[in-house]
């Protein structure tokens, strides 16, 4: 599969905008340089058209999925949605042209209705304007001008021209509301425009001559042909000004219409990518939240093992005041002392309590040969156990974390005394024809610890043979605990992840299982 064949698979499948955006970034030159090569250069259109293609090309991502070379596919869409917005832009001029001509036609109709009302009173109009005004008007529309020629020749600029000849047709054109004809400025000024000059014939220009040189020899005929020519030429221009109006509107209207929707275009698509850079930003903050919370986490757990950490240098120092103590007691003891040794019948077991480590041993022979479970896990030393269990979990399961490992080495002794309260003894058993039992303490450890005692239990069977278990008792308060052995004692915990459970442990409980193996 191609790199492009995966992102399109990406963005189909997922809605992957990173990789649609991969994409668009790879094949946009394609693309837009087919288009604008299909539209004459026309890069407005050559935007529209690719902005379509890569629009289509999200609608059937689907359906694309088999596309063996995507840059042929995106090349042939081009091609064929380039020659359909040439053929609607065709359209389109054509429909333009048409109205424009249907409009010019209508305009003539109507300019040719307000000449035959404004040409009775036109020159009684220009007449009462001011010199400054008149001339104002005869340049520029009688004699066609521009603002320019204009303002040189009344001593002003090309606003004041402008300013002028404004001032001078809304003049006329309050004139002709007094009288019932009602039209703008505008209007006014494009039938001025228009109707203002028209082609005089040749022959006009030369009797025009011959009749200007026999005014100049005195007769008043000249002046009439004059006055009469000029009122001619004002009704013209007024009349094509009114056409040019109609003809010139509509095309002004669309051009602004399209460079409006153009700059609309370009917002929306700086808002498009806008929008895209903020959906980038906000992924990248989401990231940088999931860092952060895995950050905590990892804080949290390195403050726990600072925490073990500090735990166990105080029991280091202990250990050490300890250690000194025992030293010293041991210089202390008085040579030839005997150990004392304590011999126990099953007939003679009893409930002795836990005030020495003697009696609790004796409780827990006489638990274990009556199998009370109950009252042998009172007897137990269920820190020790906690202990056990939780280096045991993080052996095996070191992404464990400190505070999840301590819940569930805890739930381990607890389900451990709830198993032995009713009444399963095989966690703790001894031979079953035992004579008697002696329990001595003339193998304690050289370093004598306070509160730890280690005794030699001995099993005599009635046959003569022995056996021989090593038990450690701690004291805490004022009674004594039996830690077993991991012979003896079996406890194996299982760690859940996630909050599932891992095979062979029903619902996630850590599993307990009897010991394969006698004590120590």
């Amino acid at each position: 599969m191609t790199e492009d064949a995966q992102l399109l698979r990406d963005y189909a499948d997922h809605r992957s905008e990173q990789a649609f955006g991969e994409l668009v970034k790879r094949h946009m030159d394609l693309v837009y340089s087919t288009a604008r090569r299909l539209v004459g250069g026309d890069a407005h259109l050559a935007a529209d058209v690719t902005q379509t293609v890569f629009i289509d090309l999200a609608r059937k991502a689907c359906s694309l999925g088999r596309c063996a070379v995507l840059s042929g596919w995106l090349y042939r869409h081009t091609c064929y949605t380039a020659s359909k917005a040439v053929r609607s832009e065709r359209r389109r001029q054509a429909r333009e042209k048409e109205a424009v001509a249907m409009n010019a036609q209508n305009d003539q109709s109507d300019a040719d209705a307000v000449w035959q009302q404004i040409a009775p009173v036109l020159d009684d109009a220009m007449n009462r304007l001011g010199t400054r005004d008149r001339d104002a008007i005869v340049l520029r529309f009688f004699e066609r001008r521009d603002l320019r020629v204009v303002g040189a020749a009344l001593g002003v600029s090309e606003d004041g021209a402008q300013k002028r000849v404004s001032r001078a047709l809304e003049k006329l054109r309050g004139y002709f509301a007094r009288r019932g004809i009602t039209l703008s400025a505008a209007t006014l000024a494009t039938l001025r425009s228009s109707q203002a000059i028209s082609t005089a014939p040749a022959a006009l220009a030369a009797s025009g001559t011959g009749s200007a040189l026999a005014a100049a020899g005195g007769t008043g005929l000249g002046l009439g042909l004059l006055n009469l020519m000029t009122t001619t030429q004002a009704k013209v221009a007024i009349a094509a000004a009114v056409m040019l109006a109609g003809v010139g509107a509509p095309l002004v209207f669309q051009r602004q219409t399209n460079a409006k929707l153009r700059e609309e275009n370009v917002a929306l698509r700086q808002q498009a990518a806008e929008a895209r850079e903020l959906r980038e930003r906000l992924a990248r903050l989401r990231a940088l939240e999931v860092d952060a919370a895995e950050l905590e986490r990892l804080r949290a757990e390195h403050a726990d093992l600072m925490r073990l950490r500090g735990q166990v240098g105080e029991l280091q120092r202990e250990l050490a005041n300890y250690k000194g103590a025992a030293s010293a007691r041991r210089n202390d003891k008085v040579p030839g002392a005997h150990d004392s040794n304590l011999t126990l019948t099953s007939d003679a077991l009893q409930d002795a309590g836990a005030a020495t480590p003697e009696a609790a041993i004796q409780t827990m022979l006489w638990a274990a040969t009556l199998k009370n479970g109950g009252r042998f896990a009172e007897l137990l030393d269920t820190e020790a156990l906690r202990s056990r269990a939780f280096v045991e979990l993080r052996r095996a399961s070191p992404n464990i974390s400190v505070t999840e490992a301590e819940h569930t080495a805890a739930d381990v002794v607890e389900n451990l005394k709830a198993v032995l309260a009713a009444g399963n003894t095989a966690f703790w058993s001894f031979p079953g024809d035992v004579a008697y039992w002696r329990v001595s303490d003339n193998h304690v450890q050289d370093d004598f610890i306070p509160g730890v005692a280690l005794v030699n239990v001995t099993s005599v069977l009635r046959d003569g043979t022995t056996q021989t278990d090593k038990l450690k008792l701690t004291q805490r308060g004022d009674q004594w605990y039996v830690t077993p052995s991991e012979e003896a004692m079996a406890v194996k915990a299982t760690p859940t992840v996630e909050g599932q459970p891992q095979s062979g442990t029903p619902n996630g409980q850590p599993s307990i299982e009897p010991p394969q193996a006698k004590p120590e």
